[in-house]
């Protein structure tokens, strides 16, 4: 089988505090060569995209990562991704997410069982309610996904599906991931 490679989608709009940590946890925990980082920024006003660049240099990622400018909002900000992304599976990450060890080889595990799936949530907080929705995130029904577990699935199967719908401002994510669990077998990453 063809090794699968993963284009990985940010979407930011002021997220100078953020993304360098994003962007370091993706080099630290992807295994393969084989990806590309495509950042997409919805009209930026604060450091974030020199923040970015600098870590991109720091991380020696420049040629793997390319830079979008695009219109405000999050649909409108992963469509432009998915658009332009070179390689055969879509991964839709949020800037304040930091990723599982090995990610692209749970994603590739993955989709070889089911055309789309997330890992679960999980928080870096003691709250009880924030551990009570990251427990859920372990079960694989619409009600229990949401866009911070992230969202991986092969690149046709967002063709088919039109992408995000960019007339939501906010759940475009769960919009989207029910139309996929309508039509497409869906998993939870082990990780």
């Amino acid at each position: 089988m063809k090794k699968d490679r993963i284009s990985i989608i940010i979407p930011v709009l002021n997220e100078e505090k953020t993304i360098s940590k994003v962007l370091s946890s993706v080099a630290k925990s992807i295994k393969s060569e084989d990806f590309e980082l495509i950042v997409v920024d919805g009209g930026s006003q604060d450091q974030t995209k020199k923040k970015c660049f600098n870590q991109i240099e720091k991380l020696e990622l420049h040629s793997k990562c390319t830079w979008v400018d695009c219109k405000k909002g999050r649909a409108h900000q992963m469509n432009a991704g998915a658009l332009i992304a070179k390689y055969n599976v879509l991964y839709f990450v949020h800037s304040d997410t930091l990723l599982p060890k090995g990610f692209d080889e749970h994603i590739v595990k993955t989709l070889q069982k089911a055309s789309a799936g997330c890992f679960r949530l999980k928080f870096d907080s003691n709250k009880w309610f924030l551990r009570f929705f990251a427990f859920f995130t372990r079960f694989n029904y619409l009600v229990c996904r949401g866009g911070d577990q992230t969202l991986f699935l092969q690149k046709q199967v967002f063709e088919e599906l039109s992408g995000f719908d960019s007339r939501y401002k906010i759940y475009e994510d769960n919009e989207f991931i029910s139309r996929v669990y309508k039509h497409y077998n869906f998993r939870i990453a082990e990780d």
